[in-house]
């Protein structure tokens, strides 16, 4: 029963840190939908927009509309083609023989962290935005992005990024694992120990990258121009780093549809642990180690004690996501909790262990 005390412990905890990240930092600011459009003064910046694009001829042209329509005229796109198979730089220039803001990058297969790099040393806008080929980001998404950088500014801004997919056990499941993952960052973020990013929905200034380092230390893993890169930012510089969810900034993307790729891609984003600074691996391992912790004390007590366990722990989950959920406006019930907990703390237990043991040795596109 200690372990599930600390563990509710932590979730309150959490919680609180992620009601502060929703708070914009001004005297009395809460940036939340209906004043989001008031929430920011001043000059919005001019934007450079990156994606790093691999085998994506599926999905670039989606990416290439959702761009066509943003309301901030005022920005170019960088895609940089990582040694494509496909079509993928062709349907780009296609685009780009259309719209001088597009350009594109060619380079053979030496990664995302490289393909970023390319595009910040010809970047022509100070404040970068970062995205990911298959990604769907509405028309105010770089409006969104111009304001929080502008006013009051924010030096890196996280932004929400859901999972869209069709109504199945493993979207659910992943929309879930989304949720979870998300508001664990927004919570650090809150608490001034930002320690997550997700790389689909991120903004920071090319200075703020020179001064970060940039991916210096951790370049040999495929993964971590988000989490390790924020994680710099943190430890080594004053940067205010800003979270945001209202609609204007959220960027959808799809879901995995098989098991495997979804596997494969949880094994790349969590082998970057082993990287990970203290105040990472305390803030993320008070979460996971109470909870497992408390789940392996429950089974040695019998199926009495591991299934009140269970009772307990899914109340927990259900009632500390609940602002999360309400506030990512996500599909899923928090009735299905119950269903999802014991594979995801199966999940926990393994996938980040073999990511961090076996670690991928190259950038895999959706088609892997």
């Amino acid at each position: 029963m200690t372990f599930l005390v600390l563990h509710a412990v932590v979730w309150v905890r959490f919680v609180r840190g992620f009601a502060r990240a929703r708070q914009w930092f001004g005297p009395t600011r809460t940036v939340v939908e209906k004043t989001f459009r008031e929430a920011f003064e001043g000059e919005w910046p001019a934007l450079s927009v990156i994606v790093a694009a691999r085998n994506e001829e599926a999905v670039i042209d989606g990416l290439l509309d959702a761009m066509a329509r943003q309301t901030h005229k005022q920005f170019e796109l960088i895609v940089v083609d990582d040694g494509s198979t496909d079509d993928t730089a062709v349907l780009v220039e296609e685009r780009a023989a259309g719209d001088d803001r597009i350009r594109l990058i060619r380079q053979d297969q030496a990664g995302k962290k490289a393909a970023i790099q390319a595009a910040l040393s010809v970047s022509a806008h100070p404040v970068c935005v970062f995205t990911d080929a298959d990604c769907t980001p509405g028309p105010d998404w770089l409006a969104a992005h111009a304001r929080a950088h502008g006013g009051p500014g924010a030096s890196l801004v996280v932004g929400y990024s859901p999972l869209e997919g069709p109504d199945s056990w493993l979207v659910r499941f992943q929309q879930f694992d989304t949720t979870m993952n998300q508001f664990l960052a927004a919570s650090a973020i809150g608490d001034g120990k930002a320690y997550m990013a997700r790389g689909g929905n991120l903004s920071y200034t090319r200075a703020l990258h020179d001064q970060a380092g940039g991916f210096e230390g951790h370049v040999h893993h495929i993964s971590g121009d988000d989490t390790l890169f924020i994680q710099a930012v943190r430890r080594q510089t004053d940067a205010v780093i800003r979270w945001l969810d209202t609609a204007e900034i959220t960027v959808p993307s799809p879901a995995r549809e098989r098991l495997g790729a979804w596997l494969r891609q949880k094994r790349r984003q969590t082998s970057t642990g082993a990287s990970f600074d203290r105040t990472g691996v305390w803030r993320a391992g008070q979460f996971y180690w109470t909870l497992l912790v408390t789940v392996v004390l429950g089974a040695f007590g019998g199926w009495v004690l591991l299934g009140m366990t269970w009772l307990a722990l899914s109340s927990l989950f259900a009632l500390g996501l609940l602002p999360a959920a309400r506030a990512f406006r996500q599909p899923f019930s928090l009735g299905w909790i119950p269903l999802f907990l014991p594979a995801y703390i199966l999940f926990i237990a393994l996938v980040p262990v073999a990511g961090i043991l076996f670690p991928p040795k190259r950038w895999q596109s959706r088609q892997d």
